[in-house]
């Protein structure tokens, strides 16, 4: 049996999807910031719809009225926002998992000297829709049921400014704290300071074959580069945008505000898991069935992503069989769990010597791919 090697002991592989890495970290947090200037549009339509409402020295019949008026008030703009995070979150799958599909089968097809990608095994880029996230149950569900209890927080606020017998400014303090933690975050920076002159070198962009339209749609494709390479998301064309959009295109701010939240964390377990469904099926499209499970080890490595560290997945299920493992419903791959930040990587029978020039930067060579 021939010894197999991890794709990522080749140093151009790894330089090349570490920038990629990066480069949709820097998506997420403009993903991120789109997302807390909804919340933050939530906290500015409360508070106003507040100070309109309160008035002093109610009857508890006149209260309970008032505070009945103020929910009803709010509960369109709230169900406005599920809308709006629930695309946002959905646009971010699928342009994470386009552009980590293209960029790790160029990958491995240079890595193994390989002139022609193969997308034949790829899955259907729409079913990234329906898809459930980690913690179950679809994205508008787990966003609604955020939202909801959000919105069942600021009302007993409001419910408790009036039982307090407080002012209009003491209300309004009250339902801020009702919101989300707020952290200051720096801006990512421009795309084009970080975008250098592409270079082509005799044997680079096009020594590779690759057709994006193999398995993706045009309009897909050209939203997932405009997500990667523009200063701020594009806008959406739903009626939400109207209300929303404004908040997050604050050109000229070097910071923002960030909201510190369940949607934040699920929306980045998310991400990370379209990051990981795109290696492994790109991997698999160009005939990869075996991966080395790599684990970070630390004080919050989980018991079941340790024991499992280093094991190629074949290794991992002849001892799921033997019943040496934590079954873990049968996972032989990352993630096992959410908020799971373990990878796999692809292993390769013969790893060829690298030779010729090295390989473009990441942003250069998407770039060329528009």
């Amino acid at each position: 049996m021939k010894k197999l090697t991890p794709v990522t002991r080749s140093k151009r592989f790894s330089k090349f999807t570490a920038s990629r890495d990066k480069g949709l970290e820097l998506v997420l947090a403009k993903y991120s910031h789109a997302i807390s200037a909804v919340v933050k549009t939530l906290e500015l339509r409360s508070t106003e719809i507040a100070s309109r409402n309160l008035i002093k020295n109610l009857s508890p019949g006149h209260m309970k009225a008032s505070r009945d008026s103020f929910e009803h008030q709010l509960r369109p703009v709230y169900q406005m926002a599920v809308e709006r995070i629930s695309a946002l979150i959905q646009s971010l799958r699928k342009t994470t998992y386009a552009i980590t599909v293209v960029s790790q089968s160029y990958a491995l097809a240079r890595t193994i000297n390989k002139p022609k990608i193969n997308y034949l095994a790829i899955n259907n880029i729409a079913s990234l829709v329906k898809k459930e996230m980690q913690l179950g149950g679809s994205v508008q569900g787990r966003v609604d049921l955020a939202l909801s209890r959000l919105l069942r927080d600021v009302v007993d606020a409001y419910q408790m400014n009036q039982v307090m017998g407080g002012t209009v400014q003491e209300c309004l303090e009250r339902i801020e704290r009702a919101f989300p933690k707020k952290v200051i975050q720096k801006r990512p920076p421009k795309v084009m300071a970080r975008l250098k002159e592409a270079k082509k070198r005799d044997d680079d962009f096009e020594d590779v074959e690759i057709n994006t339209s193999d398995f993706i749609d045009q309009q897909t494709w050209d939203k997932a580069l405009e997500d990667y390479f523009e200063d701020y998301l594009p806008e959406g064309r739903g009626p939400y945008d109207k209300v929303f959009y404004a908040q997050y295109t604050d050109e000229g701010l070097e910071t923002y505000e960030r909201y510190q939240w369940q949607v934040e964390s699920e929306m980045t377990d998310d991400f990370v898991d379209s990051v990981r469904a795109g290696e492994n099926e790109a991997a698999n499209a160009q005939g990869i069935n075996d991966f080395q499970f790599i684990a970070i080890v630390d004080s919050k490595t989980d018991d079941c992503c340790f024991e499992r560290d280093g094991l190629s997945t074949t290794e991992i299920e002849q001892k799921l069989d033997a019943g040496e493992l934590e079954d873990m419903d049968g996972a032989i791959s990352a993630p096992l769990h959410p908020f799971c930040r373990c990878r796999m990587a692809p292993l390769l029978e013969d790893m060829p010597q690298e030779s010729g020039p090295n390989w473009s930067e990441f942003d250069d060579w998407l770039k060329s791919k528009e």
